[in-house]
């Protein structure tokens, strides 16, 4: 059962658990990468400027990672324990979700980690909304308020989630100010016994108003917001298929949206084992793009800075933690997703992680990425 979702081993050792690809001007990806375009995708608007950068303290390469000529790769933050979410505060200060069940702050590049929330129960997303943190943890959506060099009291607004197969996972805070979150199903590819797993959710910010807010995703860990706004996430396929099968899949999120599990995955494939056929598939809404089966896409997000190389402007990317039973695993490296052509194309973009579980954009055009078994926050930045 165990890779019900990336952290199905991940949380037990964790736990452990018609389209065409469009040629980019970059080396091939090194894993072969399919591609699906979806009608009328999403164009990007044009990004913000970035803060203006600021001088960094010198950094210890990370000789382990591979980054595309131009960049450059250097250790942000060591010495977490499985690192699992990253927030920025409105202090200024960075925050982690560690799976041991601890936050913890990082004042600047090169900081050690401080601790700051402690008791949590494997938490996996983190959302600031003014001074008060909201953390994810298992069957618990938890607020501390009035958070500041402290973390200020905690109440739970939600417990009981289900999470006894997969888990509650990521959480964001939408530009209409509610709370987003994926619900991993209790099963690989059967039908839910309950009204919660295999969706998409969200709650207002006061713990009111929880409700479906789309279905059909076997284990969405990944969810972020892009610049105009909307919801995209990543969903993990089933087992027990033959080679290949099913795609690992990138879908932007609408409201109602079913997007077909069990009884479909890919675009629109029935599922028999899921009691899926072609009519009972037609009306689900297919991924935008689809990566390599059991490559275990988790942490995403828009690259919003300035910094970047031309080709990765605007692009979202994408960690993939690869399969735990697999020895030739199709993840442990960051994609390139670029939506703004005729058809979404994905490309290797770097190499050598282990686990990159959580990324995030930092204020002076950099990307970070947390490692979720290696207990690193890696810094990666374009040098012109």
């Amino acid at each position: 059962m165990l890779r019900r979702c990336v952290l199905a081993l991940l949380l037990a050792a964790l736990v452990s658990c018609g389209s065409a690809t469009t040629a980019l001007p970059t080396a091939p990806p090194t894993i072969p990468i399919e591609v699906t375009a979806q009608a009328a995708a999403t164009l990007l608007p044009t990004l913000p400027a970035a803060a203006t950068p600021t001088a960094q303290p010198a950094l210890a390469p990370d000789s382990a990672v591979s980054v595309p000529a131009g960049y450059v790769a250097t250790i942000y933050s060591s010495g977490l324990s499985q690192p699992t979410a990253l927030a920025w505060g409105p202090d200024g200060r960075l925050y982690a979700a560690q799976l041991s069940g601890e936050v913890v702050a990082l004042a600047a590049a090169g900081a050690a980690p401080q601790p700051y929330i402690s008791g949590l129960n494997r938490p996996l997303g983190l959302a600031w909304r003014g001074d008060d943190l909201y953390v994810l943890s298992q069957g618990t959506l938890s607020v501390f308020t009035s958070s500041g060099a402290a973390a200020g009291p905690r109440r739970d607004l939600l417990t009981d989630i289900p999470s006894a197969g997969m888990q509650n996972n990521n959480l964001v805070l939408g530009a209409d100010d509610w709370l987003y979150m994926g619900i991993g199903s209790l099963c690989d590819h059967c039908q839910p016994d309950n009204g919660i797993s295999g969706q998409i959710r969200r709650v207002r910010p006061d713990g009111s108003d929880w409700q479906t807010y789309a279905v059909g995703v076997r284990n969405s860990f990944g969810l972020t917001i892009a610049p105009d706004g909307a919801l995209w996430a990543t969903d993990n396929g089933r087992e027990d298929l033959p080679a290949g099968l099913p795609p690992e899949e990138l879908n932007q999120i609408v409201q109602g949206g079913d997007y077909g599990w069990p009884r479909c995955y890919g675009d629109r494939v029935p599922d028999p084992d899921g009691g899926g056929s072609a009519e009972s598939c037609a009306d689900t809404l297919a991924p935008v793009a689809t990566f390599p089966a059991h490559s275990s896409p988790v942490g995403l997000t828009f690259y919003t800075g300035t910094t970047f190389a031309a080709a990765d402007q605007g692009a979202l990317f994408v960690g993939l933690a690869g399969a735990w039973d697999r020895a030739d695993t199709a993840g442990q490296r960051i994609v390139r997703v670029q939506l703004d052509a005729d058809a979404p194309a994905v490309t290797s973009w770097s190499t050598g992680w282990s686990r990159p579980i959580a990324l995030i954009n930092a204020p002076d055009g950099a990307l970070l990425v947390a490692d979720l078994d290696r207990g690193l926050i890696t810094r990666i930045q374009h040098t012109p």
